[in-house]
């Protein structure tokens, strides 16, 4: 199943029992580590045979960007000369030295920060031209992870292979007992996350009488390397939405559209909202990526200007920032989100970045409009960071195990019984906390997660296994400290 397919998360009704004892882990164990060796042996094939071939076509992309950028090079004196040097010195700082620009900037504290100080360009085709060479188009990356690419097509293979392996030895473990119990309910709840339209899966929860547990989609390898690279996305044009009307194909070629809500496969803590529509005094639309509760931050564009506004329940939010809105017949407008930090870039303007006062996990992306027009309407998965801002660090040298730490390897080693049904992923740390013997907490990042629906059941599971098959299911990653541990969001 790839993470670019999509469905609806399920919602069941709250209720949950965990203990904690002397369980034998012996059967929980083994199915917790045949899903960890099916990762862990299909990630080497990857490693091994898919991803130097996907590396040398995302570096021959870069290099052909980079050389289109120096094709697309303003005569010396141009206003936007910064512009197009500031996107090369991003792609490629080294060969951008051969023409004697100056350095490239240093990354910022914040990712937004660094984006925000990317310099204002006058030319709307040139932003366009510009920002297609930084971010492919998601049709030209399809084309190279193809069932029948050269660069992929061994990896499907091995994945077909891997995940029949996988489900058969899940269905054999889930009729297994041990002391007279069975582990079921863990074993079709990793089906259900790697398999979620499996018949099995189906006819199990069904006969449960509850729905298949989605917290999470799975993202096979391919998907992980396209997420990294930031090439991933949803195309709003070709891609159906959830509630309102469809995108309408115009004879000019572009797109009708008017009221429709776009849900998310899974809630994203990095996207970015890329259009191009058309300027001008009369246009009129919000843009908004919103969570599950009715929060979120909306993009208002109206009588020729623009507005960055939160959306909290019950509140009135106070503008973020705000803009003008230019004249012309095709705005690029980019949308980007990066935990709390939000970056608008309107036009060719200067990109303005602002702080959300509270994390959001993005569900949806809703447009409201009486009527617009545009030629690219598409949502893009992000990192935590740009990709051009990964930074190889030094190696340090192995510090001394903290005098906490055997204490929490004893903790990890516990083996613990869970019976999670939908209950929030705030009740679970809680309980997990109570079980293990160490407060387990969300930091910032998770708070947006904090009313995610959590399904899992397990009998004499290591705390450590827990934690691990909670990663899988949610994305949230416990880190141990010198209080307990702490859960942070790693989507």
């Amino acid at each position: 199943m790839s993470f670019l397919k999509f469905a609806g998360f399920a919602f069941l009704f709250v209720s949950f029992a965990c203990t904690a004892g002397a369980a034998d882990g012996g059967l929980a164990e083994r199915i917790a580590a045949a899903a960890t060796r099916f990762e862990q042996d299909l990630g080497a094939t990857f490693e091994r045979e898919t991803k130097p071939k996907l590396e040398s076509w995302a570096n021959a992309q870069d290099a052909a960007a980079v050389q289109q950028l120096m094709e697309l090079w303003p005569a010396k004196g141009d206003s936007n000369r910064p512009y197009v040097q500031w996107h090369l010195l991003r792609l490629d700082p080294h060969q951008a030295a051969g023409i004697q620009l100056k350095p490239a900037p240093e990354p910022a504290a914040e990712p937004a920060d660094y984006l925000a100080a990317c310099p204002a360009c006058s030319d709307a085709a040139l932003v366009q031209k510009v920002t297609d060479l930084i971010t492919p188009p998601f049709d030209v990356v399809r084309a190279v992870v193809a069932l029948d690419a050269p660069e992929t097509a061994a990896y499907w293979r091995a994945q077909q292979d891997a995940l029949a392996t996988l489900k058969r030895e899940l269905l054999e473990l889930s009729k297994e007992k041990q002391d007279g119990m069975g582990q079921d309910q863990l074993a079709f709840t990793l089906l259900a996350y790697y398999f979620p339209t499996a018949k099995e899966v189906r006819a199990y929860f069904t006969a449960k009488h509850v729905k298949i547990p989605r917290q999470r989609w799975w993202a096979n390898h391919v998907d992980q390397w396209l997420l990294k690279r930031e090439l991933a996305g949803i195309d709003c044009l070709a891609w159906k939405p959830a509630n309102g009307e469809a995108p309408a194909k115009r004879p000019d070629g572009t797109w009708g559209l008017r009221n429709a809500t776009w849900k998310l496969p899974e809630r994203l803590k990095n996207c970015r909202a890329e259009a191009m529509v058309p300027g001008g005094d009369k246009v009129t639309f919000r843009l908004n990526l919103g969570d599950d509760q009715g929060g979120g931050v909306t993009l208002n564009v109206a009588r020729g200007a623009w507005t960055l506004m939160p959306v909290q329940p019950g509140a009135a939010g106070t503008a973020l920032a705000t803009g003008a809105w230019p004249s012309g017949t095709s705005v690029p407008v980019q949308f980007e989100l990066r935990g709390r930090q939000v970056v608008v870039t309107v036009g060719g303007a200067a990109s303005v970045a602002t702080t959300l006062p509270r994390p959001l996990a993005v569900a949806k992306l809703a447009l409201e409009t009486p009527g617009i027009t545009a030629s690219r309407l598409r949502l893009r998965f992000l990192g935590d960071a740009p990709p051009q801002m990964f930074v190889t660090a030094a190696a340090v040298p192995a510090a001394a195990a903290a005098p906490w730490q055997a204490e929490r390897d004893r903790q990890l080693a516990k083996a613990i019984t869970v019976n999670f049904n939908e209950n929030s992923a705030e009740e679970v740390a809680t309980m997990l906390g109570r079980l293990g013997g160490a407060p387990v907490t969300l930091d910032e990042s998770s708070q947006a997660m904090k009313d995610l629906p959590v399904t899992l059941s397990a009998s004499g599971l290591s705390l450590s296994a827990v934690f691990t098959t909670l990663e899988r299911l949610t994305g949230l990653h416990a880190v141990a400290n010198a209080d307990g541990f702490v859960l942070h969001w790693q989507p």
